[in-house]
């Protein structure tokens, strides 16, 4: 009988979860965090597309991807249960784009304790993802973030530099 896939973000959480729900129906893996993010050499947005993110697979993540494919792929469901919070939310959203899962599936369970009890519960409650707390996390602070940080960053250096001459302080070496 294939099992569901549990994804969390610790490997710890992995173990004391998976000893929860029952290694014969659970099988628990851990993401060990984010698995995608904005590259860092370049933009990583499309200003012109409504920018539109760029993402690509964080480098050294590779083989816990293939793992997590590999899980999902034989299993029969796969619920993603990374932090509650909007962090976690992104994660998820990440791990479902990875893994080919609608957004939109009920894919998504959260819990604030790890007991029996609040596990079990998540598991009965499953929810898709929430897009807004997503948005809010990705759209709001990521793209912000990188194009200030690349797009404008000629810019910025020069009233940098006005404001230091304005107020006579001395640039560091």
């Amino acid at each position: 009988m294939a099992k569901a896939l549990v994804i969390v973000e610790s490997p710890a959480k992995a173990k004391t979860i998976e000893k929860f729900l029952g290694k014969s129906h659970y099988t628990v893996k851990a993401s060990v965090g984010h698995v995608r993010d904005l590259p860092k050499s370049t933009l990583g947005v499309d200003i012109e597309n409504n920018f539109e993110p760029r993402y690509i697979n964080i480098r050294g993540k590779g083989d816990v991807i293939k793992e997590l494919k590999k899980e999902a792929k034989k299993s029969k469901r796969v619920y993603l249960a990374t932090d509650p919070d909007r962090e976690g939310e992104a994660i998820s959203w990440h791990l479902a784009y990875i893994l080919g899962i609608d957004e939109h599936d009920e894919c998504r369970i959260e819990f604030n304790e790890i007991t029996k009890d609040a596990i079990k519960k998540a598991i009965k409650n499953p929810r898709s993802i929430d897009l807004k707390l997503v948005d809010e996390n990705t759209k709001y602070a990521d793209y912000f973030a990188v194009t200030c940080g690349f797009k404008n960053k000629k810019e910025l250096l020069k009233y940098t530099e006005a404001v230091f001459k304005l107020a006579n302080i001395e640039k560091a070496s």
